[in-house]
């Protein structure tokens, strides 16, 4: 049996915290320890920990930080001090299903399998159902929401190389990957990834997540349909191509730093994210140049290098050939306004 470890990164959670804690309490498939990093709480969120830990029905760890890391960093240092084969990543404020651990385990008996995740429910603050959320995802630079992520511990090998990462979402801030971001990135390249359909995690919204989610304005979903493949897409694939070069040059690296076939795994990967980072550059320069010949020629250097092939086989997709010959090319830089800040996710 897969034993399992549940990494808690928490900073000022004291209003939620104790419901969090309640529902992992009531697994059916219980975890072999919890592991909670305090990120430096100005409330009694550590106090609330220790409390919990003396009755749990498993071991508890509680580590506080002296000074402040950021959640980024605080789940990394979590998911480095689980000890169990799998580890579970566990937001501070959210709720869990009975059964997610005896659902999202199994995969694992399969040595191929580095991660699994799935989908949730939004909630408000009261606990109130907001709206489903699924996770379909099909391009390379995806990735599934922490909260509903088990992986195995055998991709914390590659973690000296996180400093390196990019975060292409937050690129103003040169951020590193967020933990979801790295380590889907990292399982997506060194083995399989299984996704259950099944909401097993409550994802409470109340204001104060350090990243949440939020249903779009009418406003926005309008615009969302009246320009689907335009909107800010200059600076999206901007970001895009900044990301695909970072993570190539990260499996550069573990290519030279890993054991085993992984090395292999590295490389090849590395040459299909450079690979990607050249097609988001060509798209960059078709709605971000101002002269009809450099869109026009962005948009040949697209073609000849296949780049509109599916999305799964690491492509833009055929509605993008459409959308780019159609508008890119003879508008692209006048539609191509700004994405929002509202609007960015």
């Amino acid at each position: 049996m897969t034993g399992v470890a549940i990494a808690l990164a928490a900073c000022n959670g004291a209003r939620h915290i104790d419901e969090q804690l309640r529902s992992l309490a009531d697994q059916r498939r219980l975890p072999e320890e919890l592991v909670v990093v305090d990120d430096a709480s100005d409330d009694d969120t550590a106090a609330r920990v220790e409390r919990f830990a003396a009755t749990a029905p498993f071991a508890v760890r509680l580590y506080r930080n002296p000074e402040r890391l950021g959640y980024r960093a605080n789940f990394m240092r979590a998911a480095a001090l689980c000890r169990s084969e799998v580890i579970a990543f566990c937001d501070q404020d959210d709720v869990w299903e009975a059964g997610k651990l005896a659902a999202c385990l199994p995969p694992f008996d399969d040595p191929r399998v580095l991660l699994v995740y799935h989908d949730a429910l939004t909630i408000g603050a009261d606990g109130q159902p907001l709206a489903p959320l699924s996770q379909g995802l099909a391009q390379p630079m995806d990735y599934a929401l922490g909260l509903t992520q088990l992986f195995r511990r055998s991709l914390l090998a590659a973690s000296p190389c996180w400093d390196r990462s990019l975060d292409h979402k937050d690129l103003r801030r040169r951020e590193k990957m967020a933990h979801d971001q790295w380590f889907f990135f990292l399982a997506s390249v060194f083995g399989s990834i299984v996704h259950i359909g099944e909401a097993l995690v409550r994802y409470r919204q109340h204001g104060g997540n350090a990243y949440g989610w939020r249903a779009p304005s009418r406003l926005t979903a309008l615009r969302w349909r009246l320009w689907p493949s335009l909107r800010g897409r200059a600076q999206q694939y901007a970001a895009l191509e900044a990301g695909a070069a970072a993570r190539a040059a990260i499996l550069a690296r573990l290519a030279e730093m890993l054991a085993g076939d992984w090395p292999e795994r590295a490389a090849a990967a590395a040459l299909k994210y450079r690979a990607l980072q050249e097609l988001y550059a060509q798209r960059r320069r078709l709605y971000g140049s101002m002269s009809l010949p450099d869109r026009a020629g962005a948009f040949r250097g697209l073609l000849a290098s296949r780049g509109y092939r599916a999305k799964e086989a690491w492509g833009l997709g055929p509605k993008a050939l459409f959308a780019d010959f159609c508008l890119g090319v003879p508008a692209g830089y006048r539609l191509s306004a700004p994405m929002p800040e509202e609007d960015r996710r």
